[in-house]
């Protein structure tokens, strides 16, 4: 009888690598992470890896967001942005 130890880590790694994506996917589901902007509306992007041979995997670039509580309108309101927002935000505040 013949063994693959090669194929199945092959195949064990894929599982451990789908199971990590839809755990990523139920814990922003869930609502503890946002990963949209508030003001500005960037979500993540999606593109390919190209190494040295040109071999394409997929891979995904993530928004630096933060929760922030601003004051909007004389309220406290909580807000998901992103560090450019963040950063154009105290600039307004400074100016005022």
């Amino acid at each position: 009888m013949q063994s693959y130890p090669s194929n199945c880590e092959a195949a064990l790694g894929v599982v451990i690598y789908i199971v990590g994506i839809l755990h990523q996917f139920m814990w922003i589901v869930k609502g503890e992470k946002s990963l949209k902007c508030d003001i500005c509306g960037k979500t993540p992007q999606f593109g390919h890896n190209v190494s040295h041979s040109m071999r394409h995997t997929n891979r995904q670039w993530l928004p630096n967001i933060h929760p922030v509580t601003l004051v909007k309108d004389g309220k406290k309101t909580r807000l998901s942005l992103c560090t450019r927002c963040i950063r154009t935000q105290h600039k307004l505040a400074k100016s005022r």
